[in-house]
């Protein structure tokens, strides 16, 4: 399927020429597609009151995006990918490429995203709004590879890589579901997300060291994630349910006092909510932050011209 398929019922249902406004969903909201091998819906679709069209196989010159999804908030358009966009069982920094390519040519301007993470400066149950990102080599590779590819000057700053005007929504709306009585842990407002590569989690010596360095959360997604935002232009804060001491902390327990599965089961909704909570106060909303200016200040393009 091509992109334009969906260009084209924004136009025909939505009277935009564009869907401005993205959810990049992981597991913090069980957000899995169809082929994803794990029995929960995804918490997301459960929230939404609106008829949910979904595109399967979207192309693009990375690779097909598995499933696409399509809804409104507040009667505008919003592109949801879950679960990164990754062609489960295995997930590469292709997919991410995948993924912000489409979500270039939809003409997204603003994303959010949940991701769970294992904590190192936060306990299982919390959620990590983080306003700083580690990312490694491979991702920003892979990421100048995507702007090349769209014609885009790859040569981007990272400075303040989450956009504030995004991240206060966030926070916002996590206080809102605990308010509500949700079970959640602690709001951590800020701090590091360590992005590591895709594979194998991380030993207990790499949990100390980037402990060490100020790190307080670590996960396999969300660098890459703000690198292509960065480079094309987008908006982008993220939201890290904690479901896991990082390893080699609190004696290796790996998820508190809950198993694994039960401990995403009982995120799922109260993230979902904050999701849905934070498209309806971005989704009508003018850009007042200055990530693009941060972005392109270098301008070296008499340089790479």
């Amino acid at each position: 399927m091509d992109y334009q398929s969906i260009l084209d019922v924004c136009r025909s249902q939505f009277e935009a020429d564009a869907a401005r406004t993205a959810s990049v969903g992981g597991s913090g909201t069980l957000a899995l597609d169809k082929r994803g091998g794990i029995g929960f819906p995804e918490a997301l679709t459960c929230v939404c009151n609106d008829r949910i069209l979904r595109f399967e196989e979207v192309s693009t010159p990375f690779g097909d995006v598995p499933m696409v999804k399509l809804f409104a908030v507040n009667g505008q358009p919003v592109v949801r990918i879950p679960m990164h966009g990754w062609r489960l069982p295995v997930a590469t920094l292709e997919h991410t490429q995948a993924t912000f390519w489409l979500l270039d040519q939809l003409g997204v301007h603003q994303v959010i995203v949940d991701a769970s993470v294992g904590g190192i400066g936060a306990k299982p149950m919390d959620v990590v709004i983080p306003d700083d990102v580690y990312n490694h080599e491979p991702a920003k590779i892979a990421m100048a590879k995507l702007a090349f590819e769209l014609g885009r000057d790859p040569w981007v700053r990272m400075y303040q890589p989450f956009c504030p005007r995004l991240r206060s929504k966030l926070v916002t709306s996590v206080r809102q579901v605990k308010t509500e009585g949700h079970e959640l842990g602690d709001l951590v407002d800020g701090g590091v997300y360590w992005t590591t590569p895709l594979g194998p989690f991380e030993t207990a010596f790499e949990i100390a060291t980037f402990k060490t360095l100020g790190a307080t959360i670590v996960g396999q997604s969300s660098g890459q994630e703000a690198l292509a935002a960065r480079i094309l232009g987008m908006c982008l804060a993220v939201a890290n349910p904690v479901v896991n001491f990082a390893e080699g902390l609190n004696n290796a327990g790996w998820s508190g006092d809950k198993g694994m599965d039960s401990m995403y089961e009982a995120i799922s909704m109260p993230m979902a909510l904050m999701v849905y909570y934070t498209l309806e106060r971005i989704v009508s909303q003018t850009r007042t932050c200055d990530c693009q200016t941060i972005a392109h200040s270098p301008d070296l393009a008499g340089l790479t011209s």
